[in-house]
């Protein structure tokens, strides 16, 4: 893993925050279930079909933004907020299916099931008094 993160304070009140990084693949293994194998017994739930962290997911990168303004109203400081997550709103496997015959007809071992949700925008204020 690398993490980045990091702000800057800018004239007129400003900041710019920044919350980057990067990790390797994460690793899966398949595994044989007892619906479909009848030599697995049921308390046994399943069973790996290949040694544990045999494979490896793709890597992963996220970048997230976020801009706050301030203003001094008397003796309180109020910021509007705008954060920005997944910035450049890629969408990375973060699952596959890890079932060794297939999730359903339509997904098969090691096809993804799961992705980083895409751009999303947060708005908010904070009051300090």
């Amino acid at each position: 893993n690398l993490k980045i993160n990091g702000y800057a304070l800018l004239p007129l009140d400003f900041i710019i925050a920044v919350n980057a990084g990067w990790q390797s693949g994460f690793r899966w293994t398949p595994a044989i279930y007892y619906w479909d194998d009848p030599e697995i017994p049921s308390a046994a739930y399943s069973i790996f079909a290949e040694p544990r962290g045999h494979r490896e997911g793709p890597s992963d990168s996220w970048l997230d933004l976020q801009i706050t303004k301030g203003f001094k109203i008397g003796p309180t400081h109020l910021e509007l907020i705008v954060s920005v997550l997944n910035v450049l709103s890629r969408e990375e496997v973060t699952g596959v299916c890890e079932n060794y015959y297939g999730c359903d007809e339509d997904t098969q071992l090691g096809d993804p099931t799961n992705w980083d949700t895409p751009r999303a925008w947060e708005v908010g204020v904070r009051l300090t008094f």
